[in-house]
């Protein structure tokens, strides 16, 4: 039995391990390449400007910017969709996009539908009056629900 473990069937049983070893080694560096895999997809709809719009042809904007940074942050390979308005959430139930980006308000209906991260950008509403205005006063005055 001893002489079994010193001769040419252990050095073959060694060089078969290695060769799976180094097989399987070799399997797995494509995991770890700098390159991201697949894209990552995003559904925006680039017609609210200063947030996403359309320039020469390319989407630009403070939320086309962000989602590159992030991209570029997390090493993800990122790949616009620009899609209606009314197909985003539908894209995010049907898996054909990852992640949305467009501007979108978070209403109790759509959270139901689909989570949101915290928002990055809040908004509101706002009036502006003439100085010399003495009659409207706030959302209330009777001028502005005419």
């Amino acid at each position: 039995m001893i002489k079994f473990w010193r001769g040419r069937a252990v050095q073959r049983v060694i060089f078969a391990l290695l060769g799976l070893v180094l097989a399987l080694g070799l399997s797995v560096i494509p995991a770890f390449s700098q390159t991201p895999p697949n894209p990552f997809r995003v559904a925006t709809e680039a017609t609210f400007p200063p947030f996403e719009f359309q320039q020469g042809g390319q989407l630009t904007g403070f939320d086309i910017d962000l989602m590159r940074a992030i991209g570029e942050e997390a090493d993800l390979n990122i790949d616009f969709r620009n899609l209606p308005f009314d197909g985003i959430i539908p894209a995010l139930q049907a898996r054909t996009v990852e992640a949305a980006i467009s501007g979108m308000t978070i209403t109790a209906e759509r959270a139901q539908a689909i989570s949101f991260s915290r928002p990055y950008f809040r908004a509101g509403l706002a009036i502006a009056v003439r100085e010399d205005n003495k009659t409207i006063k706030n959302f209330g005055s009777s001028e502005l629900t005419m």
